[in-house]
């Protein structure tokens, strides 16, 4: 499954696949939505780039 990192126009991003991110949109308000505004670009993630995002968020968690 292709994973993706998704440019929202207030140059937010989101990293995962496009059930996930239909997912997290889908739960956000309408405030929320307006804010972040469209996707404006969405690139492929290698597995490498992947592991490394995910390596920064769990090393991130466990600190919190």
């Amino acid at each position: 499954m292709k994973k993706y990192e998704f440019t929202f126009e207030n140059g937010c991003t989101y990293n995962g696949t496009i059930s996930d991110k239909n997912e997290f949109v889908k739960h956000l308000t309408k405030r929320e939505k307006s804010e972040m505004g469209k996707i404006v670009s969405k690139r492929v993630l290698s597995d490498s780039e992947w592991n490394a995002w995910e390596n920064e968020v769990n090393a991130f968690l466990a600190i919190v």
